[in-house]
């Protein structure tokens, strides 16, 4: 009875924002506790707070997620096309040397073989 006597006081104090009730073992007042409406809206006000702060940290983790995912993609997107460009250069690299020498014509085979190493 003392313990939920203190939380009831808290519970006022709370709401309050004042000491209203102090315990006193000798004191000749007697206390019947009552869980009314009022407290039930506190108590339900309360979790549902607690819900939606919970909700929003939970958003933020998730957006916060996002964001960095979104920075590794970008950069990753930059990385793929350096080796795209890098790519490419060396392909249009290749293709003017086969050009050449297919207008030269008469490939040694030193030369056939540098060219298969490098289209490889």
């Amino acid at each position: 009875m003392i313990q939920l006597a203190a939380e009831a006081a808290q519970i006022w104090q709370q709401g309050t924002g004042k000491t209203l009730f102090v315990y006193d073992a000798t004191a000749p007042l007697s206390i019947n506790l009552r869980f009314d409406e009022r407290q039930d809206n506190a108590n339900h006000q309360r979790m549902q707070q607690q819900k939606l702060e919970q909700q929003l940290n939970y958003q933020k983790d998730n957006s916060n997620d996002y964001h960095q995912r979104k920075l590794q993609l970008v950069v990753q997107r930059k990385h793929l096309d350096a080796q795209e460009t890098d790519f490419q250069q060396q392909l249009n690299n290749y293709n003017r040397s086969v050009a050449n020498w297919n207008t030269l014509g008469n490939l040694d085979d030193y030369t056939r073989e540098q060219l298969r190493q490098q289209k490889q």
